[in-house]
């Protein structure tokens, strides 16, 4: 499946009417996800994580995909690249920590969103194969995303979320 992301709307390749619409909420990272008829079909938040950690960021942040009722329908845990790993006495000021994937879980299953660089990601089944990629288009602006199977257009829009909430994991903070 083919799919287009362009000013905060998906469609499917080729078509005109919209799937879906992802709307931002005034100075917070929460993402809420329309119909095209502007009816609330789920929403991603970030949040500090609950429980055990998962992987190797330990007090790190988890991103939510949540139905209309408050279910979470996927969760993702952001992950230190390999290379990142802190030094027994802590982070130094001028090195801060780099996420370059996340550990998604959704019905169950355990995915990896892989972030190539800030333009290109892909989102792995647990066997390696390539369920999603999401790839910017450039100078023309916007996203393609390529589904190997078909998904709900809130799971593709709260992915794309996801991979732009990963990103500003890495920029540098300005105080």
């Amino acid at each position: 499946m083919q799919y287009l992301l362009k000013s905060g709307i998906l469609y499917a390749q080729n078509q005109t009417v919209p799937l879906a619409r992802i709307k931002s909420c005034f100075c917070s990272p929460e993402k809420q996800i329309l119909s095209a008829d502007n009816a609330f079909l789920c929403r991603t938040h970030i949040q500090h994580r609950q429980g055990a950690p998962e992987g190797n960021a330990p007090h790190c942040k988890e991103y939510v995909l949540q139905d209309p009722q408050g279910t979470p329908l996927a969760i993702a845990w952001p992950q230190y690249a390999l290379d990142a790993e802190a030094q027994p006495d802590g982070w130094s000021l001028c090195h801060m920590p780099r996420v370059d994937y996340a550990i998604v879980t959704a019905k169950g299953t355990a995915y990896q969103l892989v972030m190539h660089n800030s333009q290109n990601y892909s989102l792995l089944c647990p066997d390696g194969t390539v369920a999603v990629q999401v790839l910017h288009r450039g100078v023309t602006g916007g996203w393609n995303i390529q589904a190997q199977i078909e998904y709900s257009p809130c799971f593709l829009c709260g992915l794309f979320a996801f991979c732009r909430y990963m990103e500003r994991e890495n920029e540098f903070p300005v105080v």
